[in-house]
């Protein structure tokens, strides 16, 4: 059988491949020789491992062409020693581990011929624990790869590398098996030997079909019939162990769905620059609420989960705390009740009713302390969208029910996380008791920063018909201090400014009287006051050449009364 392209492999057709399979974990490990597979180490949906890679469980040793001779024997008696206690020096070289790994580290090795004599080697390392890329680099004797796709389900991502690896074909070691969903193993079985997906399955049936009242008997009805029934998940459970999980589900006051892949970072290929300049400057999110206020699909939604989700990513870097970052989601505070908040889980508000309270009275319930962190977003009257294209894209998958995960998420998760450990250690550093003088000593070395913008004024600017105008009526009117009799030629070139130097206007020439060959305009040397001019001049000679005759007038009487007195 011809072995697949790389091209033709894909994520969503192995999802659906694998969708209706079930891995389960051997109790003693299998060796198998089988003839060639569908796939060739060629086509593994493998990716080299860097060291600034996030830890994971599932990593590779690939060792191509490998040409000396192997003792099939030995490795196999090696092989269930090292998974019998957890010790890879006990493989034989290059089948083993130079370093040290997780506890309870499994191993599966696939044996590939690419052609007489020649191996190509593939160890899967099943981690129990994530484990750091670069101390996996310095154990590995080939080439250090992982898992390249990434899923929000991650038993789809188990699936998927167990049925690439088991349709290689060749020699197998495995500690793991792919086989189809069946009704769970007959009554003989312990529960103490059932597998963490036997586990799963049984608690998401509970969770999924268990009755939330225990009023008339329900819970146990529904317990003791599904105790019984031998196609049931829980099938001969511990009666305690159901007992409890149907207590959980119907006192669970926490309604509050948890988020805890989100897809969309908080970086400048999904939100905008100067969103994150904002942001920037008020960052203090460890011990403040974020409270966002806007219209309709404006993008408060995605910015309210990507800001939790960098907040708890670097929370759970700071701490150290164990677990998965996570967020809180609900329209109502109070489903975020009996269960404490976490430093790697946020809770959000989103589309709350305490929309109709006032921002005073929002401060008292949202008090997060240094432990959690909220984000409550509601409505008013402004609108700023807040996503790129590429974010809106992703973000509408999201709400389409795709939980899938760009190429690069990685990548930017390393970026936002830079971002944020730096606000939060400048956030830090301000927060000590003697920032205030030390930034005072250093303003008294170095000088203030600008960190704030200055005050410049810039000069008006008038258009230049505008400004024409505002010059020539300037000029009337010193010239009617003057004199108020005489003629005023306001189109003459050769009038002098140096009387007026006070005065700061450019000199422009812009007629304020028709033309005289349609008006027939009176000429300069007349003594009569041009009819056509503009309306406001109108209104300032009206204005202006009325209180200089009166004052006029009255100067010349004041004189005459001084003369009959001589």
């Amino acid at each position: 059988m011809a072995a697949a392209d790389a091209a033709d492999i894909t994520l969503d057709g192995l999802k659906g491949a694998v969708l209706p399979l079930v891995c389960r974990s051997l109790s003693q490990p299998v060796s198998l020789n089988l003839p060639i597979g569908i796939y060739s180490p060629a086509t593994l949906p493998l990716q080299d491992v860097s060291s600034t890679d996030n830890p994971t469980v599932n990593l590779f040793d690939i060792i191509p062409e490998y040409t000396s001779e192997i003792d099939f024997g030995a490795l196999e008696r090696g092989f269930l020693e090292a998974n019998r206690s957890c010790n890879m020096a006990l493989l034989p070289p290059p089948f083993g581990f130079k370093g040290d790994l997780p506890r309870d580290t499994k191993i599966q090795i696939f044996l590939y011929p690419a052609r007489p004599g020649v191996y190509y080697i593939v160890k899967h390392f099943v981690c129990s624990s994530k484990c750091k890329p670069i101390l996996f680099k310095q154990g590995v004797y080939g080439q250090a790869q992982s898992y390249r796709w990434r899923s929000s389900d991650a038993k789809i991502g188990k699936k998927i590398i167990q049925y690439v690896l088991e349709n290689l074909g060749g020699r197998q070691l495995k500690m793991f098996d792919l086989v189809s969903h069946t009704t769970p193993r007959n009554s003989s079985g312990k529960f103490e030997d059932k597998d963490d997906d036997e586990i799963d399955r049984g608690f998401d049936f509970i969770q999924n079909e268990g009755p939330r009242s225990c009023t008339e008997m329900a819970q146990l009805r529904w317990m003791t019939k599904n105790l019984k029934a031998p196609t049931s998940p829980i099938y001969q459970w511990p009666h305690s162990l159901v007992e409890k999980a149907l207590r959980n589900i119907a006192t669970d006051g926490a309604l509050a769905k948890k988020e805890f892949a989100w897809p969309i970072p908080l970086t400048e290929k999904y939100y905008h620059k100067w969103l994150l300049d904002i942001l920037e400057k008020i960052w203090n999110f460890d011990q403040s609420a974020f409270l966002m206020l806007g219209e309709a699909e404006a993008g408060k939604s995605p910015l309210g989960r990507s800001v939790l989700m960098a907040q708890v990513r670097h929370n759970q870097h700071r701490f150290k705390a164990r677990g998965t970052p996570c967020i809180r989601c609900t329209a109502e505070i109070d489903f975020l009740r009996r269960e404490p908040g976490s430093v790697i889980m946020g809770d959000f508000l989103d589309d709350t009713t305490l929309s109709n309270l006032s921002v005073k009275t929002l401060k008292y319930f949202l008090d997060v302390g240094l432990y959690e962190s909220m984000v409550l977003a509601r409505f008013a009257i402004n609108r700023a969208e807040y996503l790129t294209d590429a974010g809106k894209e992703l973000f509408g998958k999201y709400l389409d029910g795709q939980r899938e995960f760009a190429a690069d998420f990685e990548d930017e998760v390393r970026r936002e996380q830079t971002w944020v450990d730096r606000i939060m250690t400048r956030r830090m550093e301000e927060r000590k008791p003697d920032f205030k003088k030390r930034k005072e000593a250093r303003e008294a070395l170095f000088g203030r920063e600008n960190d704030v913008p200055r005050e410049v004024h810039v000069k008006r600017e008038f258009p230049a018909e505008e400004a024409a105008f505002f010059k020539k009526a300037k000029t009337w009117s010193h010239e009617l201090r003057n004199t108020a009799t005489g003629t005023i030629d306001l189109d003459s070139p050769e009038r002098s400014t140096t009387a007026f130097s006070r005065i700061s206007v450019n000199v422009s020439r812009v007629p304020i009287v028709p033309s005289t060959e349609s008006d027939g305009i009176p000429s300069a040397s007349s003594s009569a006051i041009p009819n056509a001019v503009m309306p406001e001049l109108e209104e300032f000679i009206d204005t202006e050449l009325a209180e200089e005759a009166d004052f006029i007038e009255e100067m010349g009487v004041q004189m005459d009364i001084a003369g009959d007195e001589d």
